[in-house]
């Protein structure tokens, strides 16, 4: 019977992809971000970051907010650092008691970042200790920020970090936007909270979500060679990097692999000068305040492009534009037809087809949205195909059970004795015999990370391991996610996960 269907699925998909009119495009998954959004004049800005295998000069683009109205961009998308659109980083620095000790090494870190940031960067400076106090204007002036540095003086018994970080986003939110601004908070700090106003870290990371920045850490470990207090230097940059990871931001830390200031300065612009800045205009959609759905559909042209998106939420603390919705895109009525869940992104000859048109449009005679459902028949079957022929490879259900996981080493340093794993509870990574994946390095703990499911999620954890553990060049400070296909690195040894 397996393979009458396989055979009868052959002859369907090959028959289908003889017709020179069926589109060619593929279903991807998606990696990519959308940083930042904010709503202006009568334009809706997204910053997206997309991951290098999926950039595309010719990506057509639409977005879908509240699963009701639809917008195709209103320019190509275009990389930051290819734009003129402003960009501010305010750096906010600690200047508690527990801070002198790094003045020199603050000091070389900003002038670094602001070398690098580009010529559309402006800057201020900002102290906390026991308050929140912003010490200039944003400019240009570079040694006008060298000389704030200068007149810093690390003296504030009290570090209210937590509730500090609220005042500055309190700052921000009446902040005027220049057009197409990105707001970039550079919070450098070694993260030791004395805060006495009752904030926490949970309502700090509810508030960075809905906040219209971006928020990059530079933390500053300890220096001491007493236990305990490295064990609460290491809780404070897993905190930082809570709030970067909240805002999309990078997390940066002093040492770390050996990175120095320069270094960790570079991470930081060079993320935001590789964001793709989408732009659509909304001036015929009444937007109301509060927080709005968004996703963007990303199309590369092309026969063989893929079709990927990116999801988050657009916050407005107003209306953005007051007009009554265009005609061309009027809002979904619930329970009819045109009710979509999803925007439906056509490419034919290069052009977007907005999800109206495709009902109406025919290729060869045949409505488009027949082809376009024999499309998705044909992406499963083809799915079925190779789910069926990878079987043959695998190991029997007998050998094991749960998820089926296979390792690939990159490093040329290091052995496995077995790259095939069956993930039920955890997998414990390590050198000793007793380890599930064991990886013969002496850069490896006896017991260096475990890889564990929850709510059918898998993640990664360091287990205090002499070097640490990093998922695609980041170290982890606490469990992360783990995607398939993502590059674990232990020292020296660079190893893949597919799953």
């Amino acid at each position: 019977m397996k393979k009458v269907f396989l055979f009868i699925c052959a002859l369907v998909i090959s028959s289908f992809f003889s017709a020179d009119a069926l589109a060619k495009q593929t279903v991807s998954d998606t990696d990519a971000q959308i940083v930042q959004t904010f709503c202006q004049s009568s334009n809706l800005y997204a910053y997206v970051n997309i991951p290098k295998d999926k950039e595309n000069n010719a990506l057509i683009v639409s977005a879908l907010l509240d699963n009701t109205y639809t917008f195709n961009q209103s320019e190509p998308i275009t990389k930051v650092d290819n734009t003129k659109n402003p960009i501010s980083y305010l750096f906010l620095i600690d200047i508690s008691t527990s801070m002198p000790s790094y003045k020199e090494n603050v000091s070389a870190f900003v002038d670094d970042l602001m070398t690098s940031a580009g010529n559309n960067a402006s800057f201020a400076v900002a102290t906390f200790g026991k308050d929140f106090k912003l010490k200039n204007d944003f400019t240009q002036n570079q040694e006008d920020i060298k000389t704030k540095l200068k007149e810093i003086e690390y003296n504030v018994k009290q570090t209210s970090l937590y509730s500090s970080i609220i005042n500055v986003l309190d700052y921000y939110d009446k902040k005027e936007r220049s057009e197409g601004e990105i707001f970039n908070i550079v919070l450098i700090t070694d993260g030791i909270e004395y805060d006495k106003d009752g904030v926490t870290v949970e309502e700090v990371n509810e508030r960075l979500k809905a906040s219209p920045v971006i928020i990059h850490t530079f933390g500053l470990p300890t220096q001491s060679s007493k236990e305990e207090d490295k064990k609460a230097s290491e809780d404070s940059m897993k905190v930082l990097g809570s709030f970067a990871r909240a805002t999309c931001g990078v997390h940066a830390v002093l040492s770390y692999e050996g990175k120095k200031e320069a270094d960790l300065a570079g991470e930081i612009t060079g993320f935001v000068n590789s964001l793709y800045l989408t732009k659509y205009n909304v001036s015929n959609t009444k937007l109301s305040g509060g927080s709005h759905s968004l996703k963007i559909v990303f199309a590369a042209t092309g026969e063989n492009g893929t079709l990927f998106d990116a999801e988050g939420a657009l916050n407005i603390p107003e209306p953005c534009a007051t007009l009554k919705p265009a005609a061309s895109i009027a809002p979904a009525k619930e329970g009819t037809a045109d009710n979509q869940d999803a925007l439906v992104v056509a490419v034919d000859n290069g052009k977007a087809l907005d999800h109206k048109n495709i009902f109406t449009v025919k290729w060869l005679g045949v409505p488009a949205w027949l082809w376009i459902v024999s499309a998705v028949l044909i992406i499963i079957l083809v799915i079925i195909l190779v789910l069926l022929l990878k079987k043959r490879n695998k190991p029997s259900a007998s050998t094991g059970t749960g998820i089926f996981m296979k390792a690939e080493i990159l490093s040329n340093n290091c052995s496995l004795k077995n790259n095939e794993f069956y993930l039920s509870d955890e997998l414990i990574i390590g050198r000793e015999k007793d380890c599930d994946i064991i990886l013969k390095n002496k850069d490896v703990s006896k017991r260096n990370s475990r890889i564990y499911v929850r709510d059918n999620v898998i993640y990664m954890e360091d287990l205090n391991s002499t070097n640490g553990t990093a998922i695609n060049n980041m170290k982890i400070f606490a469990p992360n996610k783990l995607r398939s296909g993502d590059v674990i690195s232990i020292g020296s040894v660079r190893f893949l996960l597919k799953f």
